[in-house]
């Protein structure tokens, strides 16, 4: 599994799966948005 850790907004890498087919299948891409939603998670509140 890929660590969350936006550096200087780099784009995080996409996670795929290999199945048994041999087939590939995308699990979780990730983008701004989720970049938005990790920022909020840290907010600081006075």
């Amino acid at each position: 599994m890929v660590k969350l850790n936006w550096f200087n907004g780099l784009k995080m890498p996409s996670v795929y799966c290999e199945l048994t087919t041999e087939k590939i299948e995308k699990l979780n891409e990730f983008g701004y948005t989720d970049f938005k939603r990790s920022l909020s998670q840290w907010a600081v509140s006075s």
